[in-house]
């Protein structure tokens, strides 16, 4: 992807950057990032400690840290409001198209669904063959185990977890590609708005973990590819939606795997 084709697609919008654009930068430079650190803290004192007493007192009601499902509705309504802030929140309607959110151009869609679908039956048995994996199960649940509290452990949690991926495809390809690309760009060449926005995605999930962080930068880097390739982001909230959903699935199945069975009355 050259500097050209970024720059044909990070057009700016009519008019200059306003106040609000610059405290949605905030919102997605600090307070995403810092919310998403503490959040976490929280619900990792919502599980249970090994403790020497064969039966500890229970946490007290207004000790408890949030629930998977409440972290979900919370991040989704989050993520709705600073969505509606960048499309609805300024002076000005906003442009949608110069926010990568009009038509992608048909010809490279069509050769990136077609390698998509090439690609597919590898990666489906690729998946398959880690499920079936107790080392590789092991070390998915060795990599998440910080953050266990926040992933789906049974088909409730899933079901929570494939509405929120669903809404956060859209609403982080709208804020990390979309806006930031838009906002970047009146500073920063588009190559170093791409990578410098990769980073702000990367940080935004930091609560993670920071290997889990460099992934996410490139994976940020990949719907980059994909957002000058076709010229708009809805392919890409399209495929970040279903690699969380799929990503979801293999982590259930790992913490699923490496539960303990009930022994048989």
């Amino acid at each position: 992807m050259t500097n050209a084709a970024l720059r044909r697609i990070l057009r700016r919008m009519p008019g200059e950057i306003r106040l609000v654009h610059h405290y949605v930068f905030l919102i997605l430079l600090v307070l995403l990032p810092v919310s998403g650190v503490r959040g976490m803290r929280r619900m990792r004192a919502r599980q249970p400690l090994p403790a020497p007493d064969p039966a500890p007192a229970p946490t007290p009601a207004h000790r408890r840290g949030p629930s998977a499902l409440q972290a979900y509705g919370a991040t989704m309504l989050f993520q709705i409001a600073v969505c509606w802030l960048v499309l609805y929140g300024g002076s000005y309607p906003a442009a949608w198209p110069e926010l990568g959110l009009g038509p992608p151009r048909m010809g490279p869609l069509r050769w990136f669904v077609g390698a998509c679908a090439l690609l597919l039956p590898f990666f489906w048995q690729w998946r398959s063959r880690r499920l079936r994996n107790p080392v590789i199960l092991a070390r998915v649940r060795a990599r998440y185990d910080k953050i266990k509290s926040f992933l789906p452990r049974n088909g409730r949690d899933y079901a929570a977890f494939v509405v929120l991926s669903l809404v956060g495809g859209v609403c982080e390809e709208i804020l990390y590609r979309g806006f930031l690309g838009w906002y970047l760009v009146h500073v920063m060449s588009p190559l170093a708005t791409a990578f410098v926005a990769s980073l702000v995605f990367a940080l935004g999930h930091v609560y993670q973990g920071w290997k889990n962080a460099a992934r996410t930068f490139l994976f940020g880097l990949m719907h980059w590819f994909v957002y000058g390739l076709t010229g708009s982001i809805v392919p890409g909230m399209v495929l970040h939606a279903l690699f969380n959903i799929q990503a979801g699935d293999v982590i259930r199945r790992a913490f699923a795997a490496g539960e303990p069975v009930p022994a048989a009355r």
